[in-house]
């Protein structure tokens, strides 16, 4: 597997190597066969060339010579990002600054161009902490891209708020519209969208993605929103910081928890969760539509799938489904809606259902589980700590052990949690009485197929306690300080589901 992980790895860096050297050698020849042919022009006619015409040329020369430095500077700019080699100085800035001066430089430029531009922009915006150059470069980018893309007799509008926390800069156009399933793709390495308006649209495709890089770095967020025929608005949105960040430009953690695609119509939900699990090691593809997805888990099968059971071009059951015809499948699904019950979701394919709106933590949760299932490891257990056990004890006895704790307050909790995750066992403290505790009970009554409670009394004899104990509950006598014991049981446990499998 490993050996197939890394050919499939080798073959996708050569195919990108292909791709480079095609795009940058084809962008590369384009402004130097307008240099060689004018320049010779002028060689060759220059007593015949009136000044202007000279001018003309010259002009035309001076232009591809800036195109073919902004190639190789956003080359360059792509080399330093990917190998993590910036040193960009940060401060508190107030951005309505930045988007103010960005503007003064692109209104002649748009008004050449027979295009309405509209800045709209408070005079005061929260602070900060970013390096106000490599912002300006980020939004300076998007409005070269809706410059490029909106006809004569459009608008674009650059406009900055402040919301939830964060500054959000936006640039609105009204040129083609970009399709659903490419809105993830445009971010990548060398992608450019064609349209009947820029067949033959100048550039190598790498103006968004280092905006995203540079907005990522920032630890900020950037997406789009898009209808076909009505333009395009992409956002950047950078987190408020009253204090300065112990290491505000970093890229990703250098290890990887695990590969993730999110899907869903959302573009802002998204990029919020893109942002959370890359924060926390995780690899993550977006997709906004099914179709799309179907398209990334066949390019690279990811490891857990978190996914909206609606989406705009398939219902529900198209899309669980198409699931089902995945072939070799070993991603867990991780779906989260605001219809449908866990248990008809579960039914339908899901291993964690979560409802909307979803937090950070419970995300980052989710995924956790997903990828520790997938690994196949130890036990998934859910402590009740509000009843008697040592949270804290416990939870370092049982990853010490190899299995992954999920700490719940109290028996509300802990149903919620057997009910959205795929919970291997649970431990509650349901003192003195025992197997006639109404705890114990409800709990054993919420236990999915497989699942396990471990009842933790304070009856001290063993032998009551074995009496009382059936396939699903195991009744353990107790008292603070004997968890290894426990730890012991669950092993055991896990230990004979493995066998039994085997055989």
């Amino acid at each position: 597997e490993l050996e197939r992980l890394q050919r499939q790895r080798l073959e996708e860096i050569s195919q990108i190597k292909t791709n480079v050297l095609s795009m940058v050698s084809h962008d590369l020849r384009t402004p130097l066969t307008s240099i060689h042919l004018y320049a010779q022009m002028l060689e060759e006619d220059l007593k015949d060339l009136d000044e202007g015409e000279q001018r003309k040329f010259l002009g035309v020369i001076s232009e591809e010579c800036t195109r073919l430095s902004r190639l190789v500077d956003d080359l360059l700019e792509v080399q330093r990002l990917e190998r993590n080699n910036i040193d960009w100085p940060t401060q508190p800035h107030d951005l309505s600054e930045t988007v103010r001066s960005v503007a003064r430089a692109f209104e002649p430029i748009a008004l050449n161009n027979g295009l309405q531009f509209d800045v709209q922009c408070p005079e005061k915006i929260m602070q900060v902490w970013v390096n106000p150059d490599k912002i300006a470069q980020a939004i300076n980018n998007l409005l070269s891209n809706a410059l490029k893309f909106t006809p004569s007799g459009g608008r674009i509008i650059l406009a900055a708020r402040f919301t939830n926390a964060e500054v959000v800069i936006s640039v609105a156009d009204t040129g083609p519209g970009i399709p659903r399933e490419k809105w993830d793709a445009v971010f990548d390495r060398f992608v450019q969208i064609s349209s009947d308006k820029v067949a033959a649209s100048k550039g190598v495709g790498l103006g968004l993605y280092i905006t995203r890089q540079i907005i990522e770095r920032h630890k900020g967020r950037v997406w789009l929103d898009s209808e076909i025929g009505s333009g395009t608005e992409f956002f950047l949105a950078l987190p408020i910081c009253r204090t300065k960040p112990s290491s505000a430009l970093v890229a990703t953690p250098e290890y990887v928890a695990g590969q993730v695609v999110i899907c869903d119509a959302d573009p802002d939900l998204a990029s919020v969760m893109a942002q959370e699990l890359r924060g926390h090691g995780f690899e993550v593809r977006l997709a906004h539509c099914g179709s799309r997805f179907f398209e990334q888990i066949a390019e690279r099968p990811p490891d857990v799938v978190i996914c909206d059971v609606v989406l705009p071009d398939m219902s529900c059951q198209e899309f669980l489904d198409g699931l089902e015809r995945v072939e070799s499948r070993s991603f867990l699904l991780v779906l989260h809606s605001t219809g449908g019950t866990c248990e008809e979701l579960k039914r339908l394919g899901a291993n964690i259902v979560l409802s909307r709106p979803v937090s950070r933590s419970e995300l980052v949760e989710a995924a956790g589980i997903a990828m520790y299932k997938r690994a196949d490891r130890g036990a998934v257990v859910a402590m009740i700590t509000g009843w008697g056990i040592d949270g804290d004890r416990m939870g370092q006895v049982l990853a010490a052990k190899g299995h992954l704790p999920v700490a719940v307050g109290d028996q509300t909790e802990a149903i919620e949690s057997l009910r959205k995750y795929p919970v291997d066992a649970v431990i509650a403290f349901v003192g003195p009485e025992g197997a006639q505790s109404p705890k114990r009970h409800a709990l054993e009554c919420e236990l999915p197929a497989g699942g396990h409670l471990f009842a933790l009394t304070s009856i001290p004899d063993k032998s009551i306690c074995q009496r009382d104990s059936t396939d699903a509950v195991t009744l353990l006598p107790y008292r603070p300080g004997q968890e290894e014991l426990v730890a012991a049981e669950i092993d055991r446990l896990v230990g004979a589901r493995k066998a039994e499998i085997v055989q």
